[in-house]
């Protein structure tokens, strides 16, 4: 018997439990809910919803209920994925009426008028001519040197484009030290894979019962180092520890393997059925 088995029943003994205490609550509403090895708790969907809020749980919680083979991610469910959604945001409202529409053309008193500007344009032409007799009149040679020196004048030269600076060539030490380094991980540690891998573990140590050791479950406790790797593997429970069969059980879960992840080392829970 697996750790999934044990949770299965407790589940659907705490499901029965919360039909009775609820009035009105459908037991086909009811999830077991797994918080964490030791925390499993049997809400209904509108309180899953409010826990995914909090941030309490996620998509990679595992759940169960009567009816389904084994525990599963909370993402695969079809009637608790749509709970993961963000709520849609409400439509903007729509654009306030404009209180006053403005008039197709301006009134006759704002528009621009030819004639107020023909004096002055007149002016000012006349003044542009004076001028100009009045210079030819005076210095034709002048006149003449102002405007051939005026077109002389070199265009400015464009500014010399910077010299690109060389590019830093990493060193022969630089290039082999980061060859050497191990690859860093950076997911988080999978404890569903890990529970399913230690599952198949068990079963095998499920014959380790010694000569006259008696029949019963045995909790084991599996600490995963972030390479993948158990770093330790602990019976504490009377009477099988320190026993043979407590040493088989050690050294059959003792080969377990994960993928690297980020974080600290992770302790996993999984029971043993000795038969």
């Amino acid at each position: 018997m697996n750790d999934h088995a044990n949770r299965n029943r407790s589940a659907k003994n705490g499901a029965g439990a919360a039909s009775s205490s609820e009035a009105g609550q459908s037991v086909a509403d009811l999830w077991a809910v797994s918080y964490s090895d030791d925390d499993d708790r049997e809400l209904t969907s509108t309180q899953i919803a409010g826990a995914i809020r909090r941030g309490e749980i996620d998509g990679e919680t595992i759940v169960w209920r009567p009816g389904m083979d084994d525990w599963e991610p909370l993402s695969e469910r079809p009637e608790l994925s749509p709970l993961l959604e963000p709520p849609k945001p409400a439509p903007p409202p729509p654009p306030a009426a404009a209180s006053d529409e403005l008039p197709d053309e301006l009134p006759a008193s704002l528009k621009p008028s030819a004639r107020r500007y023909a004096p002055v344009v007149g002016f000012l032409a006349l003044l542009l001519i004076a001028g100009g007799v009045w210079l030819a009149a005076r210095d034709p040679a002048s006149a003449e040197s102002v405007a051939s020196a005026t077109s002389a004048v070199p265009a400015a030269a464009p500014a010399p484009a910077p010299t690109p600076l060389a590019a830093a060539q990493p060193s022969a030490k630089t290039a082999a030290s980061a060859a050497v380094e191990p690859p860093v991980a950076t997911a988080e540690f999978d404890r569903l894979r890990a529970l399913r891998h230690l599952a198949a573990l068990a079963e095998k140590a499920s014959r380790c019962r010694a000569r006259g050791a008696p029949e019963g479950t045995v909790r084991v406790a599996v600490t995963f180092e972030p390479t993948g790797t158990p770093s330790a593997v602990r019976v504490f429970q009377a009477p099988y520890a320190g026993t043979p069969t407590a040493q088989c059980i050690v050294k059959k879960l003792g080969t377990a393997k994960v993928d690297p992840f980020r974080g600290s080392p992770v302790t996993v829970r999984i029971p043993v059925e000795l038969r």
